[in-house]
């Protein structure tokens, strides 16, 4: 059934060229390039590497010599060009931070402490704190390792481990918008997120006044000069 659906597709797509990844010399992967060689019955076959021409692949193999691949710099400078295209495309959109579900972060998942729960333990409306799973997630660009203060949210919240985050972290975050049936509709960057407003600022490639129910959070920070920054790891933020 492969080899027919194969075959088929190779005919209805007028002799594609298919490009193999990345090639690591193992048994395993000498076994599964020869499979796939077989099955697509290639009409010429192409290799860079002396070692891969030695392999008995049904058609006699050409050695070829690739083109270098270009500089990091090259590929870093055309990189920051698209990412700018992006986001010169991009329209502004303040959600209310409660009023969608985020997907992929700590941020949005648990119970947060009303303003009044804030001040109950010295904290103030700047500052963000909710509960997950044993977990209180804190948002404040002011409070440090306060063992006192880290010693009383956690009494309130009734966790075990505080995880404390600026919220700078999330400004270039990347993002998506989705609709419920998980289709994604517009791409973009967190430009801010204010707890004390509720708000999330965002720039997306959605047309406004699209609503957005379902954020999905990435992990990559890109700048407003489109310059790739540090990569979070996932539910870090």
């Amino acid at each position: 059934m492969l080899a027919s659906t194969l075959a088929k597709w190779v005919v209805e797509s007028n002799h594609p060229v298919v490009q193999l990844p990345p090639f690591r010399h193992s048994p395993l992967n000498r076994q599964v390039a020869l499979v796939l060689a077989e099955l697509l019955n290639p009409d010429q076959i192409l290799v860079g590497d002396q070692g891969l021409a030695r392999m008995p692949w049904p058609v006699g193999p050409e050695e070829f010599e690739f083109a270098s691949d270009f500089p990091a710099v090259v590929k870093q400078a055309h990189r920051k060009a698209k990412w700018l295209q992006v986001i010169e495309s991009c329209s502004r959109f303040e959600v209310p931070l409660h009023s969608v579900f985020l997907e992929g972060a700590r941020l949005g998942a648990g119970e947060y402490l009303s303003s009044t729960q804030l001040e109950a333990i010295g904290l103030s409306s700047a500052d963000y704190v909710e509960s997950s799973g044993g977990t209180a997630l804190v948002i404040s660009e002011t409070l440090g390792a306060d063992e006192n203060m880290l010693s009383r949210i956690m009494n309130v919240t009734h966790t075990h481990r505080v995880q404390l985050v600026n919220p700078v972290e999330y400004e270039g975050l990347l993002c998506s918008f989705a609709r419920d049936t998980g289709e994604d509709f517009g791409f973009g960057r967190i430009v801010e997120l204010n707890v004390q407003s509720g708000l999330l600022v965002i720039e997306s490639t959605a047309i406004p006044p699209d609503q957005v129910r379902l954020i999905r959070l990435g992990s990559l920070i890109v700048d407003k000069n489109g310059n790739e920054r540090t990569e979070h790891k996932p539910w870090s933020l």
